[in-house]
């Protein structure tokens, strides 16, 4: 046969044999396919086979029902090894240990892609402490939820990546018929027949347009702003300094416009503010008579104090050179309850610039601080306070507050008596007042602490501080926090600037009770030890009187000595010097560290004048009573003392 002659040692046998197998093969008619699929073993069968056509409804609907019938079984699964994975629970809380690692294998075996089965069966390998074990299911736990997030993540990314796609395809069309639009709307504003009922349904239009940076580019260099001087109405109205109330619908329609065109704009802010300087007509428009118009005009001036760094270097310029603009917004912030607050919030947002403050100084003080004060001034007037006075006064209060952070304007405010006497007349009322006004209170006292910083001799001051005085005491017993620091601030400096001398009879009953409800607050610690040094200073009789009669007394003055703060201790040393000299009120410390806890201050690196107010109140607390001279001899203190005072130049 041919295939042994092919394997013969012969060699005349093999090439006869390969002669054949030549021959034979040559007669063959094969055709070869490839393909590991739909293989024919001839070229004739496979024409003569014809295609079954595939139904691709059936086709899908067979699919769904494989993932469907993937998805029930994979769900039994799971079902099956949570059961698994209870009875496992189950044996971990009753200590077996063995019996729940057999359950979290079964639940393992039964669905492999589930993390917590791996980390339960980790945990009941740690309470045998099988540690090989328990690193190996970790492991596991960590790979089978990398795969997870990953698959998670991905899909995530390509429904992100498809969305994105779909939504640049249709914004760039939208963006298309967006463009025609505007370009449409500007030519059909500069036609000379259009008429004014036209042109504020083109101006509304228009307005709706702007949704992105490009579409406002979009409307300046197609000529957008030209429309101001091509179209016959709007032309009118910005040569024209009188506001029509037939005008006010194209106003107001033109405002909502160029809002929509300038909004965070920085190019198109610039052209309103110089080529077209809005801020003269817009002075017109806002000092009118009709309320609409003054409402959107504030709108977009507002949207100019927000933009940027040099919109708003060259919108402080304008206001400087024409600041008729600030007075129209303060008149409107105390004359004009319903847009007292949008105007208000306006010159806040100006103030807050340190900027606009340095360049507009003198506008400031000509047109926002006479008259915001006077508007304050004017709440002596009132009986009684209404919600709406609340919504006003806050932000004035806040503005006037921005001001007197200057030096200059703070000079300018406190020379005004009828502000003071507006602040007193406001405070007196809400402390009288049953429901809630904290916000207007807050805002009131951190006025007061403000304009009195730096106030040497001030009659205005003076008599504020007397007349104040009551109305704090009065406000004194409020549980909020933010409040009573602010206003034990204020009243340890109005005691400064009061003439009343008489002060400890009504202050020190309620101060020094609030004294170990706020050991832990400094600042309002600070302000509480200043009102014990003008209280105890200026009538000591009186307070001592309090003293003796006062339950607390040790306890308060210990933790105030041996507090950690220079401030306080320094203040509360000296106000004890005032009258711990009294022999029957230091019969009172008798049993208590007081002279350890001087001398200690004494002692200490402390300022030089806590050291000093430490050493006068332990030297009069010794002359009081030999007792406490024998404690100080006790401690070596007498000579400490002496040389201490010596070394502070105290005789």
């Amino acid at each position: 046969s041919i295939v042994k002659g092919l394997a013969s040692a012969d060699d005349e046998t093999a090439k006869a044999s390969i002669s054949k197998a030549d021959k034979f093969i040559g007669n063959q008619n094969i055709k070869y396919d490839k393909t590991s699929i739909n293989k024919s073993h001839s070229s004739n069968q496979s024409q003569s086979q014809s295609q079954v056509p595939i139904d691709q409804e059936a086709f899908c609907k067979s699919l769904q029902l494989d993932a469907e019938e993937r998805a029930e079984r994979r769900r039994k699964r799971e079902e099956i090894a949570n059961q698994y994975k209870d009875h496992g629970n189950n044996y971990f809380r009753n200590c077996q240990f063995d019996l729940a690692v057999a359950e979290y294998t079964k639940a393992i075996e039964t669905a492999k892609h589930m993390t917590t089965y791996y980390t339960n069966r980790a945990q009941a390998y740690i309470k045998l402490k099988s540690w090989s074990a328990c690193i190996s299911d970790c492991e596991m736990a960590l790979r089978a939820d990398k795969i997870l997030n990953t698959a998670v993540e991905q899909t995530k990314k390509d429904k992100i990546i498809q969305g994105n796609r779909l939504k640049a395809a249709a914004d760039s069309s939208q963006e298309s018929k967006n463009y025609e639009i505007i370009k449409t709307l500007i030519s059909r504003c500069n036609d000379k027949k259009i008429t004014m009922n036209d042109t504020i349904t083109v101006l509304d239009s228009l307005g709706l347009q702007f949704g992105n940076a490009s579409e406002q580019a979009f409307y300046r260099i197609s000529g957008g702003w030209e429309i101001i001087k091509n179209n016959t109405f709007l032309s009118k109205l910005w040569s024209e300094g009188k506001v029509e109330k037939a005008e006010s619908s194209l106003i107001t329609a033109f405002i909502r416009m160029i809002t929509a065109a300038v909004e965070n704009n920085e190019r198109n802010m610039q052209i309103l503010l110089e080529d077209y300087n809005f801020l003269v007509i817009a002075a017109r428009w806002i000092n009118c008579d009709i309320e609409e118009v003054a409402t959107h005009v504030m709108i977009i001036i507002a949207l100019l104090v927000k933009g940027s760094n040099r919109c708003q270097g060259l919108l402080f310029n304008k206001l400087q050179e024409q600041p008729r603009i600030l007075e129209y917004l303060t008149n409107i912030s105390c004359t004009s309850r319903k847009l007292a607050n949008l105007s208000l919030d306006i010159i806040k947002c100006l103030l807050n610039q340190e900027r606009f403050r340095r360049v507009c100084r003198e506008s400031i003080g000509k047109y926002i601080i006479d008259s915001l004060s006077s508007a304050l001034g004017n709440a002596k007037k009132l009986k009684a306070l209404k919600d709406d006075d609340i919504a006003r006064f806050v932000p004035l209060c806040e503005i006037l507050l921005l001001i007197a952070t200057d030096d200059w304007f703070r000079q300018r405010l406190t020379k005004q008596p009828f502000l003071w006497s507006g602040i007193a007349k406001l405070l007196k009322l809400s402390a009288e007042l049953s429901k809630t006004t904290d916000q207007l209170v807050y805002a009131l006292l951190g006025l007061v602490l403000n304009l009195s910083t730096q106030v040497s001799e001030n009659a205005a001051v003076q008599k504020f501080s007397n007349d104040i005085l009551p109305v704090l005491l009065a406000i004194l017993p409020t549980k909020n926090e933010d409040i009573f620091e602010r206003l034990t601030r204020c009243l340890s400096r109005m005691l400064g600037f009061s003439t009343k001398k008489t002060l400890s009879t009504d202050l020190l009953p309620k101060i020094f009770p609030t004294i170990s409800n706020n050991l832990g607050r400094s600042s309002t610690l600070k302000a509480l030890s200043t009102c014990l040094i003008h209280c105890t200073k200026h009538d000591p009789d009186a307070a001592i009187e309090y003293f003796l009669d006062c339950r607390g007394i040790t306890e308060n003055i210990i933790s105030l000595i041996n507090h950690n703060d220079d401030y306080v201790v320094g203040n509360s040393c000296l106000a004890l010097s005032y009258v711990i000299g009294n022999e029957n009120l230091s019969q009172l410390f008798i049993e208590s560290s007081i002279v350890a806890d001087l001398l200690r201050i004494v002692d200490s690196g402390r300022k030089s004048v806590v050291r000093k107010n430490a050493g006068i109140a332990l030297a009069k607390l010794s002359q009081s009573d030999s007792r406490y001279l024998e404690k100080l001899r006790d401690l070596h203190g007498v000579e400490i003392l002496h040389s201490v005072l010596n070394s502070l130049s105290i005789q």
